[in-house]
């Protein structure tokens, strides 16, 4: 039981996405089956989730033969990779089901680490598909700019919609702003009636931190559900994000 990811790009953006996990969860939650690997999870207070499938398409190797889950600690992993350089394929090998070995390899050089697989009893969430009334494209550098200029003075942001502009706003005490965007300046955008929703920081700042896995961020917005985030990386592979707005006291 082995999966490959071939270095470059792809193992650029798994590295990314389980750093960025570590920030929400002390714990990673792999499934296995025999043709998909998922990564699922909610942070400790329940505001915010996250989703990655992947195909076996999407791997240089991929020979699972059975379904499995297993659990890592997010911090003894993401040392791990860490480790990797940059010309280094990532193999893992599932064969030894609690002792599940990490493989970089090169030209040069191999390198071996066996980690202990964590005993994990969590439910897969289905999370059904829904019509959102709001579709937004943006550059994933500019969103990323967006928040973090926003986090050095706010707790959160209003993010209101309308059908000629995006405004990011923020406002305490001592200063507020306001981030207009032009809808005609969006990648895309798709308008059904305004809205509105207030978001934590803390958690758009962690997930922009996987920004430069794509070039576009897709948000969607609906006045009864949470905020989804779509960082796309291919036409059929994306990492999807659930964010919980905060209610207005």
């Amino acid at each position: 039981m082995l999966l490959k990811i071939i270095s470059g790009t792809k193992a650029n953006i798994f590295t990314s996405i389980l750093a960025c996990i570590q920030q929400l969860n002390n714990e990673v939650v792999l499934r296995l089956d025999t043709d998909t690997l998922c990564i699922q999870g909610m942070d400790s207070s329940h505001v915010s989730m996250y989703e990655l499938k992947l195909l076996k398409e999407w791997f240089e190797e991929f020979n699972i033969t059975e379904s499995n889950t297993y659990g890592f600690s997010c911090d003894i992993i993401n040392k791990i990779l860490s480790k990797r350089k940059d010309k280094q394929d990532i193999c893992i090998d599932f064969e030894d089901e609690t002792n599940i070995k990490f493989i970089f390899t090169d030209d040069i050089s191999k390198k071996t680490y066996t980690v202990s697989s964590l005993d994990v009893d969590v439910e897969t969430l289905e999370v059904p598909e829904q019509e959102y009334d709001i579709d937004i494209g943006i550059s994933s550098k500019l969103f990323k700019d967006i928040i973090d200029e926003l986090d050095i003075f706010f707790d959160d942001t209003l993010l209101k919609c309308d059908e000629n502009t995006v405004n990011f706003i923020g406002k305490n005490d001592i200063v507020q702003s306001n981030i207009e965007i032009d809808t005609e300046n969006m990648l895309s955008y798709e308008y059904t009636e305004e809205m509105e929703m207030r978001l934590s920081l803390r958690y758009l700042k962690i997930i922009t931190s996987i920004s430069k896995i794509c070039n576009e961020v897709l948000l969607h917005l609906h006045n009864e559900s949470p905020l989804r985030i779509d960082f796309q990386f291919d036409d059929d592979h994306k990492f999807k994000f659930y964010l919980a707005p905060k209610l207005d006291e």
